[in-house]
């Protein structure tokens, strides 16, 4: 999921997934009401080296990546936070 600038005035959200299970899990982080904290892109996996765990009973434990873009939208560790 992220969020990015549209054109010089607008605004996009992408959610994707690789599967329903991926998709439906990232709904709940949906920014649905202004001044929430959500962050501008969020990635959310598996646990550890199993491919089957599914991030959703684990809630923001699952997070990969996560983060704010600078205000160019470009990344920036400072605000980011990236899962090795």
């Amino acid at each position: 999921m992220f969020l990015g600038g549209w054109g010089t005035n607008g605004l996009v959200g992408v959610l994707a997934g690789v599967d329903s299970l991926g998709v439906s899990a990232l709904v709940p982080y949906l920014p649905i009401l202004t001044g929430t904290m959500t962050p501008d892109y969020l990635v959310i996996g598996p646990s550890g080296n199993d491919p089957s765990s599914r991030p959703s009973w684990r809630a923001l434990g699952g997070t990969l990546a996560a983060g704010f873009w600078d205000n160019n939208w470009l990344y920036n560790s400072a605000i980011g936070y990236i899962r090795y």
